[in-house]
């Protein structure tokens, strides 16, 4: 499955004009298959730069310098076994304005959101 969505993504990537770039590729597929894309603008690069390089170390045979698709879903993994996802949408429940907007989005989509701008969701 990671082969057809990586090619996939490569189709669009190798054949995009100059003024199309990761960010814009990324965030088309998403919508398109939120639960496989992540988006990758660049904050989220940024973000994920060190833990990217450290799973580019991993895979090899990958030939990247960087691998946000495996950095990502290594935090998704882990964001779902411990149930943290499970306990952030228990508490949409009681949160009237984020109980519309959230409660359909996929975890992969909920990940990019707190990682882009987490005081953004977070209330006091």
């Amino acid at each position: 499955m990671y082969d057809q969505l990586e090619n996939l993504y490569r189709h669009f990537k190798d054949a995009a004009p100059r003024s199309v770039a990761v960010a814009k590729i990324s965030k088309v597929l998403h919508v398109k298959r939120p639960a496989a894309y992540p988006v990758l603008d660049r904050r989220i690069t940024a973000i994920y730069s060190d833990t990217a390089a450290a799973a580019a170390r991993e895979y090899p045979t990958r030939g990247y310098r960087r691998a946000f698709w495996a950095a990502i879903r290594t935090d998704l993994i882990a964001n779902t076994e411990s149930g943290a996802f499970g306990v952030l949408r228990k508490s949409f429940e009681d949160a009237p304005g984020l109980r519309e907007g959230l409660t359909s989005v996929t975890d992969l989509r909920l990940l990019d959101m707190l990682t882009w701008d987490p005081p953004r969701l977070v209330r006091k």
